[in-house]
């Protein structure tokens, strides 16, 4: 864990957006250069990772069925790492929606309704196992054998559901 790599992709992400739209109007090489450090940094820490999970946070969805949608730029590159580097969940706001879908075993958490109205969904995710439209939240417990992610309304503070994801027996490395 390097504290001024982390500082640096903090800085450098809040700068960066995975939209295929910035691909269709040309990248500029200053973009170019901080977002291909910025994976090289995202590759070194999952491979060398040596926890029981890993989780990856973003703002933005990889996998989304509400306003944004998906992404494809943020698939193409991120999900190969993901799967290589065995990675147990992302988690991301952005849109307006809770939701889960699950790829190739990873879930993907949108807690991003705490506090805007609820954005819409459209249907075009088909492995979608949770969806709401409602303000709440994602909470997680990590076990030693597994996670368990609690999609929570924020107004009572019920549970509206629970995805338990198995502990990886082995990490492809």
């Amino acid at each position: 864990f390097d504290l001024k790599e982390t500082e640096d992709f903090i800085r450098w992400s809040k700068e960066m957006k995975f939209e295929s739209k910035s691909l269709e109007l040309g990248i500029s090489k200053e973009y170019y250069n901080k977002r291909e450090k910025q994976l090289k940094w995202l590759e070194k820490t999952l491979r060398t990772a040596d926890s029981d999970f890993i989780l990856v946070c973003g703002h933005y969805p990889v996998y989304s069925d509400s306003f944004h949608g998906s992404s494809k730029e943020m698939i193409d590159t991120l999900v190969p790492l993901f799967l290589k580097y065995g990675v147990d969940a992302y988690i991301n706001g952005h849109d307006h929606v809770l939701q889960i879908i699950e790829k190739n075993g990873i879930p993907y958490i949108t807690s991003g309704l705490s506090t805007r109205n609820p954005a819409k969904f459209y249907s075009k995710e088909d492995d979608i196992e949770f969806k709401a439209q409602q303000h709440g939240f994602a909470a997680i417990k990590i076990f030693q054998d597994s996670l368990q992610i609690n999609m929570v309304a924020a107004h009572d503070g019920k549970v509206l559901h629970t995805k338990i994801v198995p502990k990886k027996k082995k990490r492809n490395i």
